[in-house]
């Protein structure tokens, strides 16, 4: 079974955040980011932490002198919960037996 680390922890936060608001403010969101759903065979579906990983770097240009910059984006998930410890990945056997 996988936790709700990533609700409690955003409800909390978003909580906090509320409290420390000048009076007079509006309009207030907050998010915990940082997760995606990942789907697995039979469409079952999990919340995964995930942390980008950037890349920025300047090459030289093919047809002329100078650089240019370069940017990449790669998302590395984790297999389990960061606040918790447990796997954040499904059990799809536990879900096939259900």
């Amino acid at each position: 079974m996988q936790c709700d680390c990533s609700t409690t922890v955003e409800n909390k936060m978003k909580e906090l955040a509320r409290k420390q608001l000048p009076e007079g403010a509006r309009n207030f969101t907050a998010s915990l980011e940082g997760y995606a759903f990942i789907l697995g065979k039979g469409m079952t579906m999990c919340m995964q932490p995930v942390m980008p990983f950037r890349v920025e770097y300047e090459a030289p240009k093919k047809r002329s002198d100078g650089f240019t910059k370069k940017k990449q984006v790669m998302n590395v998930t984790a297999n389990f919960c960061p606040f918790c410890g447990k796997s954040a990945k499904v059990d799809e056997e536990a879900i096939a037996h259900d």
